[in-house]
């Protein structure tokens, strides 16, 4: 987790106590909402990859199983 801190300390719209803690956020901004709006674009970003190795590890699995069953299969 990166922490974040407002640029502008005087600024109306960033809280001024503490830092916030996001994942996958590697912008900072002086405006909370600008930094909300990027991290969730990120979020998604992040998914879409994601999707794809699921889906081909459970095609790998499903592939492994078959072979499996089959050399057992004309073993016996």
């Amino acid at each position: 987790m990166i922490g974040i801190q407002p640029i502008k300390q005087k600024h109306c719209c960033v809280p001024l106590h503490g830092t916030q803690q996001f994942t996958r956020t590697v912008v900072t901004a002086d405006h909370l909402c600008k930094l909300q709006l990027e991290s969730h674009e990120r979020c998604k970003t992040y998914q879409q990859p994601l999707q794809g190795r699921v889906k081909t590890a459970v095609n790998r699995l499903v592939k492994v199983k078959e072979q499996f069953s089959l050399d057992r299969v004309e073993n016996i």
